[in-house]
């Protein structure tokens, strides 16, 4: 995923196979007056992009993450990307506070999420069908015991 900073932030996913092209703009690109600078960045971690496979040779998911970094002294509202359908995002760590985040507040895609100032995030990308899937399971474990 590539952010770009001109006139507006914008944000476009790439994949590794574009990365050679995706280089090659970036270098040939020129320094304008109307580049905008900003104190806070966003990187979103595709698990699902991975291209490997395990040693039976089915390919290999992670999860999907979004580390959120904040150098400015004010709060900063960051939009949570909106790469797939029915998605919300879980605080796994916020550096600006002291308790751990709450397991059962999930961000939806499109809400922002406050940053507080010289701080950072690490969200998880969750989706319904997996959290069916965990639920089913914590039954059939309760259950055993």
């Amino acid at each position: 995923t590539l952010v770009d900073f001109d006139t507006e932030v914008r944000v476009a996913r790439y994949t590794q196979q574009d990365f050679p092209r995706m280089v090659e703009r970036i270098r040939s690109r020129k320094a304008s007056g109307m580049t905008a600078m900003y104190d806070a960045l966003g990187v979103y971690l595709d698990g699902s992009a991975l291209r490997e496979t395990d040693r039976r040779g089915r390919p290999i998911d992670d999860h999907t993450f979004l580390l959120l970094m904040n150098a400015h002294h004010e709060p900063v509202p960051f939009r949570l990307p909106r790469f797939k359908p029915a998605t919300t995002w879980a605080p796994i760590v916020d550096t600006s506070s002291q308790e751990a985040p709450r397991p059962d507040h999930d961000f939806p895609k499109d809400e922002y999420y406050p940053l507080e100032g010289r701080s950072l995030a690490l969200l998880r990308e969750r989706h319904p069908r997996e959290e069916a899937v965990k639920e089913s399971i914590d039954g059939v474990v309760r259950d055993a015991v």
